[in-house]
């Protein structure tokens, strides 16, 4: 596990957020912007998701997704129906994050054109998102943080078998990472590795601050928030 690398991995997140919001941003040291993934809320605007970042120097590329920032991406987030995709016979995925992902879209073409990622991180539902993105890229590292179950078991073998090396992020206090919730007879969700455990009890207060990806990646830094 390299910390430093997961931890430019989520300023770039960071930087996603930003770029949503119309606000400035700094990419980790050594990174500059190559191109940025486009998406449509449920109304069919379109918003940016990501943003693509290629290393100066070894000129790999890297992915940060941003999570929810808007009510009608709560609206995707609560849609949990698992649904048939296209990644492998009987991998199924929760129906709003999978219907978010296929309108993923690079500026000027597919997201099917984006080149070979080194590395691809997202936050809350960027989480799901960066995980269909890093199995069908076949990336070789895959960080989320905070990030809910996306799928079924199958969807969850097919992910381990694209992607090399997959860390999964979730503090003790936040609830997000355990849901969508099964309930009987209905198929389970799962996540797609085990969860690395950090832990703000005592240095945060609220589930809004417990899930923010700053939170995180001061604990990942060995700071309390």
């Amino acid at each position: 596990m390299n910390d430093r690398l997961h931890i430019a991995l989520g300023q770039l997140v960071n930087a996603a957020y930003a770029l949503n919001e119309g606000q400035p941003f700094t990419l980790p040291e050594g990174m500059e912007q190559s191109d940025t993934i486009y998406g449509k809320d449920l109304d069919g605007a379109e918003h940016p998701f990501g943003i693509v970042a290629t290393d100066t120097v070894t000129k790999e590329v890297y992915v940060g997704i941003r999570g929810t920032d808007n009510w009608l991406e709560w609206i995707t987030d609560g849609e949990a129906l698992l649904v048939g995709s296209t990644f492998a016979p009987g991998a199924r995925c929760e129906l709003g994050f999978l219907s978010l992902y296929l309108t993923l879209r690079l500026t000027n073409g597919p997201i099917s054109s984006l080149p070979a990622v080194s590395g691809i991180a997202g936050h809350s539902l960027g989480g799901p998102l960066a995980t269909m993105l890093a199995t069908a890229n076949k990336a070789r590292e895959l960080v989320c943080f905070a990030s809910p179950k996306p799928g079924n078991l199958a969807f969850a073998q097919v992910a381990d078998e694209s992607v090399a090396s997959i860390t999964l992020y979730a503090n003790v206090p936040d609830v997000v990472p355990h849901v969508p919730l099964t309930l009987p007879p209905w198929e389970s969700y799962t996540h797609v590795a085990p969860l690395t455990v950090l832990d703000s009890t005592g240095s945060t207060h609220g589930l809004r601050a417990a899930h923010d990806l700053n939170t995180y990646l001061k604990l990942l830094g060995g700071t309390q928030p």
